[in-house]
């Protein structure tokens, strides 16, 4: 969820009534709704944490609110726009529908944001520094926006869909002096996004959302490895998360504002409230969604480092997990295509693959088991031992599946796929089975002969081709696991010699 999705959710999703429509905002209104806001805030926040009186501002703009939220320059410099200083980190204009829905017409961040000389030299007194670096170089951070747009809907008591859009060009950033000395450049030609809260009938609210990034490239002039280049023509993101509720993660919030508090003002040897947050913390967390799923692909890829350059056509990553019943699976999926590796030897750029897949998944994991056992030991008297124990005991005894949904590698003369899985039934026990089919094994073999450890390669692909089953230019493996750790290829069991 992007920041100003996760802005927008949190206040519009805990109670801001919308006061009437298609009549001029008055005075009282503008200030009856900068309080609602403020009560939110201190609602999320609790009254523990002190909330200034002008964090936020609202004023009438004929049918129309302008929020600002605002802080004192301190040591960040903002500008708008149109170049002048500005104390606004967000600026929002809404305006009431029917109910409880408000039209966003407008959402916007400052255009410019520079630290100053003593917030820039503070923030790098933070990092590592670098031995490398040159000394006297004086730190400096910003961020440019060139021009931003951002509407949408909210319905505030979630009966009806929201949705939020937004586009952003030229977004710049630039630091320097950090990291020991590091400077970084990063721009982005265009970036977009579109995110969409639909209500379900549990009560909670389904989040979904993608967005795009074009041009993006980035360098890191580091001292001691030199510079870094990183760019890639069009990325992509997309994102789920199911059910999520909304009072829940208020109250999730609440608590993680509390424990900050507490962990500010407790002694370290306080072990005690450590284990009661962490308890509260648990407790709070469990069921506050039902699932979440995340996809991003890159084109045209090309990174530099040094003497070393690669690139690709498309890399992607995807990973993503639901419990239904308490009982959670996860899966992660990484695939590219088109890799290029310039400056490796050709025997060794013969096995750079020209495309993969692979996807390993998770399955049959007891969240309430484990949910219990973390808050087990969270207990005033958990051993920490015995916690261990319990814990693996969990993952060696309780059917937890592991496996590859698909494993895909072309490597032009040859390809492999394969596909399988295996369930712990006991301690130090499992039971699974594998299918691995390579296309083109004669041709890799004489690749692999190229290699200056062309014995050993050659040694291996002799082995794994005499347990392989041959089907035309195909070469398929049948892998079986058993309860009593005997393992079966193609029907031969290589723990005990004999053909099932």
């Amino acid at each position: 969820m992007s920041l100003k999705t996760a802005l927008l959710a949190s206040v519009f999703t805990l109670g801001l009534i919308a006061p009437g429509r298609a009549a001029d905002v008055t005075g009282d209104q503008a200030r009856a709704v900068a309080e609602q806001l403020r009560g939110v805030l201190v609602g999320l926040l609790t009254d523990r944490v002190k909330i200034p009186a002008d964090l936020m501002t609202v004023v009438p703009a004929g049918e129309a609110y302008t929020i600002a939220v605002r802080s004192a320059e301190g040591l960040v410099a903002r500008a708008d726009e149109a170049g002048k200083p500005t104390t606004a980190w967000v600026t929002a204009t809404i305006r009431p529908d029917d109910g409880t829905r408000w039209h966003i017409d407008s959402l916007t961040f400052p255009a410019a944001v520079r630290l100053s000389q003593a917030g820039a030299t503070s923030l790098a007194d933070l990092m590592p520094r670098n031995p490398a670096a040159v000394a006297g170089s004086a730190p400096s951070m910003e961020w440019r926006i060139r021009s931003q747009s951002a509407s949408g809907v909210f319905d505030t008591a979630q009966t009806s869909d929201s949705r939020l859009e937004f586009r952003m060009e030229g977004v710049a950033y630039d630091a320097k002096g950090f990291g020991g000395g590091a400077d970084s450049h990063l721009t982005v030609d265009r970036m977009e996004g579109r995110y969409l809260m639909h209500p379900t009938r549990s009560g909670g609210v389904d989040y979904s959302g993608e967005a795009t990034m074009d041009g993006y490239a980035s360098v890191t002039d580091n001292p001691s490895l030199g510079p870094i280049r990183f760019k890639t023509r069009h990325a992509a993101a997309r994102g789920e998360t199911g059910s999520v509720m909304i009072g829940q993660v208020a109250d999730l919030i609440r608590t993680l504002v509390g424990l900050g508090l507490d962990a500010s003002i407790s002694q370290p040897q306080d072990d005690k409230a450590g284990r009661a947050a962490l308890r509260t913390l648990i407790g709070t967390m469990r069921g506050v969604m039902t699932g979440a799923k995340l996809e991003e692909s890159f084109e045209g890829v090309d990174i530099e480092a040094g003497a070393g350059r690669g690139s690709a056509d498309r890399f992607g990553v995807a990973f993503g997990g639901e419990a239904p019943g308490d009982t959670l699976k996860a899966f992660m999926e990484l695939s590219a295509g088109g890799l290029k590796i310039a400056g490796l030897p050709p025997d060794a750029a013969d096995f750079v693959p020209r495309s993969f897949v692979v996807r390993p998944t998770v399955a049959n994991i007891d969240l309430k088991a484990l949910t219990e056992l973390a808050d087990a030991a969270a207990a005033d008297d958990a051993d920490p031992d015995l916690m261990i124990v319990q814990l693996m005991e969990l993952f060696t005894t309780g059917g937890v599946r592991v496996g590859f949904e698909h494993l895909d590698v072309d490597l032009g003369y040859a390809s492999m796929t394969g596909s399988g899985d295996a369930t712990v039934v006991g301690p130090n026990a499992v039971q699974g089975s594998a299918d691995i089919v390579v296309t083109g094994l004669d041709a890799m073999m004489a690749h692999a002969q190229k290699l200056p450890n062309a014995a050993q390669a050659m040694a291996m692909l002799a082995l794994a081709k005499g347990f392989g089953k041959a089907q035309g230019d195909k070469t398929v493996w049948h892998i079986a696991v058993s309860p009593d750790n005997k393992i079966l290829i193609n029907g031969m069991d290589v723990t005990g010699g004999k053909r099932k």
